[in-house]
């Protein structure tokens, strides 16, 4: 016998949480898992998942220690997995999965092997909610250098923070927040300040308390102003100190000026060349070739250098 199947314009039915008290062995359990909680921070945990609905053994939701070994830093957050949030919006009986793929926009400019090896620049993901008799679709939209846990070194280069699953499965992990942010927009009654524990990989990242991350945002705003997105910083000895050379015609500028110094000076080339090593690192993990060519340059320029006596090399 068929069974009637049910027209898209009626939502699921909604289904309450079942409340779940953990056995004296599963708490035990879920307390050795989670050694790095106080007591105190444990019991917390224990009730939010409760009161949430959600089950620890499934993993739907976690506890997180940051800055664990700064007691002035440290700071205990509850976070739910991707499982967690669907299950949430799922009981409303208004959530429907996205029927597309997640939908991603890739940039061979922002290619980088460490720091994002596909070039992803975003990511769209659209989950159905039911509403006003009809379903519609909620948009939600991350950006990689807003959500991806990207470290800093000290001589320029990125990478993304290998704590995290993010070297081993950047797609993966960007779709992941991209639901997370649809959910909570579409659902904000159920998930407001709810956040998945891929998005707090960006946060693991910083290691700062809330105050240290205000000044750092607003040294980033200085810095952005005195190094727009998509430049380098470099000395082109024209007496204006740093210049924020556009990536695009750094190549052409260094180039025009190797040119610019006479034969007689190619010692002085080299320390300037010496001087300016940061910027050309990071020139160099933005276009391979253009980097590479330009070391072909001074690399003929200090076989030329070494052919000349010291005091004209330098000038004299």
């Amino acid at each position: 016998m068929n069974m009637p199947s049910r027209p898209d314009l009626f939502p699921p039915t909604t289904s309450t949480f079942q409340k779940y008290d953990l056995t004296p062995a599963q708490l035990d359990l879920v307390w050795d898992m989670n050694r790095k909680l106080s007591r105190r921070e444990f019991d917390q945990f224990i009730e939010t998942s409760r009161a949430l609905g959600l089950n620890p053994f499934r993993r739907q939701i976690c506890a997180f220690v940051l800055n664990e070994q700064s007691s002035k830093k440290r700071q205990f957050v509850i976070v739910t997995t991707i499982a967690g949030l669907r299950a949430i919006a799922d009981r409303t009986g208004t959530y429907r999965p996205d029927s597309r793929a997640a939908r991603m926009t890739f940039s061979e400019e922002a290619k980088n092997p460490r720091s994002n090896p596909h070039g992803i620049v975003d990511c769209i993901v659209t989950p159905f909610r039911f509403a006003k008799g009809r379903w519609h679709r909620i948009m939600g939209q991350v950006w990689w250098d807003e959500i991806a846990p990207i470290r800093h070194r000290d001589d320029g280069e990125t990478y993304l923070d290998t704590r995290t699953p993010w070297p081993a499965r950047p797609r993966g992990q960007i779709i992941k927040c991209a639901e997370a942010a649809a959910l909570r927009a579409g659902w904000p009654d159920d998930l407001a300040n709810v956040y998945s524990e891929d998005e707090l990989d960006r946060a693991r990242v910083s290691d700062l308390t809330p105050s240290e991350v205000a000044d750092e945002a607003k040294k980033s705003r200085l810095l952005e102003r005195m190094q727009p997105r998509g430049t380098i910083l470099i000395d082109m000895w024209d007496g204006d100190g740093l210049s924020a050379v556009p990536i695009s015609a750094f190549h052409d500028r260094v180039s025009e000026f190797i040119r610019s110094y006479n034969d007689k000076k190619l010692g002085e080339l080299l320390t300037w060349r010496d001087q300016q090593r940061i910027a050309f690192r990071q020139f160099f993990v933005h276009d391979k070739n253009a980097g590479l060519d330009l070391k072909r340059q001074f690399e003929a320029i200090e076989t030329a250098a070494s052919k000349q006596p010291v005091e004209m090399a330098n000038g004299n």
